[in-house]
């Protein structure tokens, strides 16, 4: 009868059942922009227009040099071949979109070890970058010469880059975006594992770990996103006045340049004051020329990364431009610099709490590359903020390790976990 039927629904409900089938929250994806984008590309690389320059200006001196800029447009227009980068990626990084509601989403890269002993590694990337970043970095962490060197790699695009869907309220800041991840993780069914960011991903994986310190089993990170620590009472204020007055007496030789003042920070942080104040408003013109958006994204692969003023001894055109290429496929640019002002504009008080609340006690590895144009590290201030027992210095390499030292990043991070991994079984077998 009808009322058995009724009485034996509710009777599955009240015993946990869902009679309407869910959607996955993880489906498979592939890279794959329409032959439409490409021929919209390249008809409005054929048609930019480019501004004048000054006679007497040297090299990037006031930005990208126009010479340069004409160069890369035209092999961007000529010679760039999408489909073949597109095809490695797809083969090289399968790829997934977690659903975190019905309609938002994160895009991800997750290689699986064959090796037993794997554990894994979400790595984070950051702004100007994308998942790309894995790409060199993927078979030495996934296969490595000691199968003890295994890890699973799980890549992520931030919420509003690339391949992620764009957040459609604000609020979108490090805080939310580490709970994402931990919930991806989750779905994914890792219980612990390991973190390694740079830039934003630095930012992330420290509130990350933060607020999970259960399931992070070390968090290694090749950019330091506090500062001085003048906000972490008497002792952090003494360390601060003593680092800019008698910086001999109490830093390390190769961090007194690390120690930027005024003039050299601001040398390099105009676009986060343009992207935190006014990212709809650079959207516009990003999103609608390719060569502009080239070059705001390349123009900082030359200023942060060790090329010596050369950019292609670090990365190829094929390589910058399949990261230009991932904004500008996705249309994702304005809702990546977006990302700027949801941190300056947080309600949680983000910067406030990144000098003052915070304290990871999760075990912190630092990777420092000479050329890293960012931010303070200085190992007495991360002491501050971090349960740091991994710092080590880089002859070579900038802010994007993972593209430009994917063997020494990849080996720091390989070392750091033996040293966590043993010292936990010298914990273990004293007990």
């Amino acid at each position: 009868s009808i009322g058995a039927w009724l009485f034996l629904i509710f009777l599955l409900h009240a015993l946990g059942f869902d009679l309407q089938q869910k959607q996955p929250r993880v489906n498979n994806y592939t890279l794959h922009f329409s032959d439409d984008v490409l021929a919209d590309l390249k008809t409005r690389l054929h048609l930019t227009r480019f501004p004048s320059e000054l006679e007497d200006i040297k090299g990037w001196e006031y930005g990208v040099p126009l010479a340069t800029l004409k160069e890369f447009v035209k092999y961007w227009e000529n010679s760039f071949d999408w489909r073949k980068q597109e095809a490695e990626l797809n083969q090289l990084l399968p790829q997934f979109l977690f659903h975190y509601t019905e309609k938002d989403y994160i895009h991800f890269a997750h290689v699986k070890s064959s090796h037993p002993n794997a554990v894994p590694l979400l790595l984070i990337h950051g702004w100007p970058g994308s998942f790309l970043e894995c790409k060199h970095v993927s078979t030495l962490f996934t296969n490595p010469n000691d199968p003890r060197d295994a890890f699973h790699l799980i890549c992520p695009s931030l919420p509003g880059y690339t391949l992620s869907s764009p957040p459609t309220h604000r609020g979108m800041d490090p805080i939310i975006i580490a709970q994402h991840f931990a919930d991806l993780m989750e779905e994914l069914g890792y219980d612990h594992y390991y973190i390694q960011g740079g830039d934003w991903g630095s930012a992330i994986g420290t509130f990350l770990a933060q607020q999970y310190p259960d399931r992070v089993l070390g968090l290694h990170l090749n950019f330091m996103a506090t500062g001085p620590p003048y906000r972490k009472g008497f002792g952090g204020i003494m360390t601060t006045i003593l680092t800019y007055l008698l910086p001999s007496a109490v830093l390390e030789p190769q961090e007194i340049p690390n120690v930027r003042g005024p003039k050299q920070i601001w040398k390099e942080t105009g676009y986060f004051l343009v992207h935190a104040t006014r990212p709809q408003t650079l959207a516009y013109g990003l999103t609608d020329s390719p060569a502009g958006l080239a070059a705001w994204i390349i123009d900082k692969f030359h200023a942060w990364s060790d090329c010596k003023g050369e950019l292609e001894t670090r990365f190829s055109k094929d390589l910058l431009l399949t990261n230009v290429m991932l904004y500008w496929g996705s249309g994702s640019i304005g809702s990546s610099v977006k990302l700027y002002y949801e941190t300056i504009h947080s309600e949680r008080k983000i910067i406030g709490q990144l000098e003052k609340d915070l304290y990871v006690s999760v075990p912190t590895a630092f990777a420092i590359f000479p050329h890293e144009n960012f931010l303070f590290p200085v190992k007495s201030w991360a002491e501050y903020f971090y349960n740091v027992t991994r710092w080590n210095w880089f002859s070579s390499g900038g802010h994007f390790a993972a593209l430009e030292e994917p063997e020494a990043l990849v080996k720091d991070v390989q070392g750091f976990r033996r040293e966590l991994e043993n010292n936990r079984l010298c914990v273990h077998s004293d007990i």
